[in-house]
């Protein structure tokens, strides 16, 4: 469901996208951290590592590189 729900949100216009706030970014690494709590079914304070050693995934700063 988060990567068909969710994921195209946040990554919408990534690929034209070259140079990213850093601020902005942050905000959006909130939201999927968030989401991927939900999914998973984990508390707001767990570490964020995890959400990405279960789900396969990649966090945001550094999928934006492989889209280069």
């Amino acid at each position: 469901l988060y990567m068909a729900l969710v994921d195209p949100h946040l990554t919408y216009g990534c690929d034209i996208a070259l140079d990213v706030d850093p601020t902005l970014l942050a905000q959006l690494e909130v939201v999927q951290h968030y989401h991927l709590r939900r999914v998973l079914g984990l508390s707001a304070r767990s570490v964020t590592f995890v959400l990405f050693i279960e789900t396969g995934l990649q966090p945001l700063r550094y999928r934006g590189v492989l889209w280069l």
